[in-house]
């Protein structure tokens, strides 16, 4: 049993003694018990007969028991703050690990080799003494763990999406009728729509299905490579167009150009129309377009990840003053050659730029 209170490490250092400090932000909880974990791994190596095919297949679950946790506590009794840490949750995660490796042709001095790499991984909460658990109910961009009963640790939910009006402004749902009232959205949020509520959920941020397909070919001494990887089932958020971003600070987005302008366009576009944003009657009206369940997009995809190829100099002839050498190059970053999103959105850069192509050249050698 532990009766010391709890201290939360900083950033910051005693101005005397140079040291890092800790700073007690939580009451004293003499039931607060050490958390708990539980592994299980089970798993085989296999290869045919003549190697042509290999490779290994793990199994893993984890569990986490007693977790630490904030739990509603009467602030009355001390002042701070209305929460105290206690052992409040049970976590799940479990995935498979599958690595096969085949030889495809193996012909005198022509050889191609394939190695094909696939994770499977979810988590989930099972556990959580809080009604905050039961159902979500605020807008998560899948950065931070949620503790959902039932549900993935790293959630996206958003707005129930209603499409434009005849007016191009965009709509949610209260009390499951189509709603402007932008505050009246944010104050009904409860999931999901089919019970007439504003939020609806999305599904988890971290794929739950990625890995590579790597390819080796070689022939004599000239060899080459290329590695596909690929990540699968889960989503993101994509950047929206926003008046207060345009008229308060002049920032720009593609989406002004396929905006609504006139009757009729509600059919065609998800882009509201354009208007000053200072409106009052446009207030929440950003807020709530930015955040509805339009932007939240599949972020499946496969992606070049690099390609590789190298000449051996070294032979027997060059034994006697080369005992290895070699000129190879390198293209990295090549892009994303599917996906399943139509936006032509980076999934892994939906705010921001990609790294951009490398290109390598280079020779090494030992005498």
């Amino acid at each position: 049993m532990r009766k010391t209170p709890l201290a939360t490490s900083t950033s910051f250092t005693n101005s005397i003694t140079n040291f890092p400090m800790q700073r007690i932000n939580d009451l004293n909880n003499p039931d607060l018990r050490w958390e708990k974990s539980r592994q299980l791994n089970i798993g085989m190596d296999f290869s045919s007969k003549g190697k042509h095919i290999s490779g290994s297949i793990e199994y893993y679950e984890k569990k986490g028991t007693d977790l630490y946790g904030n739990t509603l506590y009467d602030y009355t009794t001390w002042g701070n703050k209305g929460t105290v840490v206690t052992n409040t949750s049970n976590m799940k995660g479990q995935g498979i690990d599958i690595n096969l490796r085949s030889i495809n042709i193996s012909r005198g001095e022509f050889n191609w080799q394939t190695n094909f790499i696939y994770n499977y991984n979810t988590s989930k909460t099972t556990r959580y003494l809080s009604d905050d658990a039961k159902e979500f109910n605020m807008l998560l961009d899948g950065s931070i763990i949620t503790p959902i009963v039932g549900e993935p640790l790293y959630s996206i939910t958003s707005y129930r999406w209603g499409g434009l009006n005849n007016q191009g402004d965009p709509q949610g749902y209260v009390n499951g009728q189509l709603s402007t009232d932008y505050n009246a959205i944010g104050n009904s949020i409860t999931v999901d729509g089919i019970d007439g509520g504003s939020l609806v959920f999305i599904g988890t941020s971290v794929p739950a299905h990625f890995g590579s397909i790597i390819n080796e070919l070689r022939w004599k001494r000239l060899s080459f490579s290329f590695n596909l990887m690929y990540k699968l089932g889960y989503y993101f958020r994509k950047t929206a167009f926003t008046l207060s971003e345009l008229n308060g600070s002049g920032i720009g987005h593609p989406d002004y150009y396929k905006r609504w302008q006139q009757p009729g366009d509600e059919f065609s576009t998800n882009i509201p129309a354009y208007v000053y944003a200072d409106y009052p009657q446009y207030t929440g009206r950003d807020g709530f377009y930015r955040y509805a369940s339009v932007h939240a997009l599949k972020g499946d995809h496969i992606r070049f990840h690099y390609l590789n190829i190298a000449f051996d100099l070294a032979s027997r002839k060059t034994k006697r003053f080369l005992q290895s050498g070699q000129v190879y190059g390198n293209l990295a970053n090549l892009g994303i050659i599917w996906r399943s999103n139509k936006e032509h959105l980076d999934p892994d850069y939906p705010n921001t730029y990609a790294p951009p192509r490398q290109a390598t050249i280079g020779f090494r050698c030992s005498f």
